[in-house]
């Protein structure tokens, strides 16, 4: 399984999918990252990551690496997932709502999409190395 993380002007490895500050999270190679909010999102298949990493990239100057991983706590996606949007509160119901339904009124100005495919979520990942192309 494979993680896709933004690296930032300073070197950090980030949170790629929000630019939340409530949401993003550090990784730090070889240290267990805990999810703030329902899972962190990796991916099955290097090619998953790949063409994630390139979506995400779009429009932007920053990199993007991807590491392989160790996971703990797997943690069930929502139907959907929730972009472009500031609001924490929208993020936390659809992780824990099964009904995207229930939360519509937080989520019109912000956009539901599927899930890129090989998606998965952890609750705790572990980045080991940096993946070499595949």
């Amino acid at each position: 399984m494979f993680k896709v993380v933004r690296k930032d002007a300073h070197g950090r490895l980030l949170s790629c999918a929000t630019e939340n500050p409530k949401l993003v999270v550090e990784y730090r190679p070889s240290l267990w990252t805990e999810a703030r909010i329902g899972g962190l999102l990796v991916f099955m298949d290097y090619s998953a990551a790949e063409i994630f990493a390139g979506a995400v990239s779009i429009g932007t100057t920053e990199s993007f690496e991807i590491w392989l991983r160790e996971v703990s706590d797997q943690v069930r996606l929502p139907e959907f997932s929730l972009t472009r949007t500031d609001r924490t509160d929208a993020v936390e119901l659809l992780w824990r709502s099964k009904d995207v339904r229930a939360i519509k009124h937080l989520i019109r100005p912000a956009r539901l999409e599927f899930w890129p495919e090989g998606t998965v979520a952890y609750r705790r990942v572990k980045l080991i190395e940096r993946a070499e192309k595949q």
